[in-house]
Order: C-alpha cells, then sequence, then structure tokens
C-alpha cells in the first residue's frame, strides 16, 4: 500500500503535477464526494470552504465543480477543504480543466504524467476511470 503522508505532501507541493504541464488539475478523495458530480459555471451565490479553511463566497461566471454537498472546487479560488486529499484517501479523482485549444493528446499525456508520479508513491495503484471530456 502506497504511503498516503508522501503522496499527500508531494501533491501539495506540486498539485496533480500541473506546474510541469501548464494544465489546471485538482485532485479529490473520491470517497467523499456525494452523489452526482457536475461543472459548470458559477452565479456569484455559491460559497465553500477553500482547502485552506477559509470560507469564500465565489465570483459569478467562474468555472466549478459540485456535488450533492455543493462546490468541491473553483478555477478562480481552487479546490474544497472537505474533498482534499489526506492520509486517509484510498481513492482520488484528479480533474484537469484545459482551455480552448490544448488538443485531447495533451491532456492525455498530462494525465498519464500524474499517474507515472503517482506510481512514484504507489506502484500498486490502479485507474478506475479516465475520460477526456469537451465543452
Amino acid at each position: 500500500m502506497a504511503d498516503i503522508k508522501i503522496l499527500e505532501e508531494w501533491y501539495h507541493k506540486f498539485p496533480g503535477s500541473h506546474i510541469g504541464m501548464l494544465l489546471l488539475t485538482a485532485g479529490h478523495d473520491a470517497d467523499l464526494l456525494e452523489g452526482t458530480i457536475s461543472i459548470g459555471v458559477t452565479n456569484g451565490s455559491e460559497s465553500f470552504t477553500q482547502i485552506n479553511g477559509n470560507l469564500k463566497m465565489l465570483k459569478a461566471g467562474d468555472m466549478m465543480m459540485k456535488d450533492k454537498k455543493g462546490v468541491v472546487c473553483s478555477i478562480i479560488y481552487g479546490q474544497d477543504k472537505r474533498t482534499s486529499i489526506s492520509p486517509k484517501t484510498k481513492r482520488a479523482l484528479y480533474v484537469t480543466y484545459v482551455p480552448e485549444g490544448i488538443s485531447r493528446e495533451t491532456v492525455i499525456s498530462h494525465l498519464d504524467k500524474i499517474k507515472e508520479n503517482i506510481l512514484l508513491f504507489a506502484s500498486d495503484a490502479e485507474i478506475e476511470y479516465q475520460e477526456v471530456f469537451s465543452a
């Protein structure tokens, strides 16, 4: 089994390895997500607790991901505290937000790099599902 503490430290230092690929990626504890996950645009009335513990009102027009309990990630303000990866995480969901004009192949390469980095700490890790969606 992987040393999740090492993985958590790596994740917070280099979130989703998007620093190297310049693609914004958020990681969530998949077992803490509830109900249906959807991606949409904020209307300015939403709020969430950021990963640092601060309550944040979201600006209208921001892209967000939410579950049954509320917003779990925003492009402008990052991800939430409730679903963040921790030493207790057994299953992770990585979501990469990609601007128009980036090829599908680049996105797949980015996801492959995330997998390679995770396998450095969790050699028995497996991908349950991987898909690239377009708007």
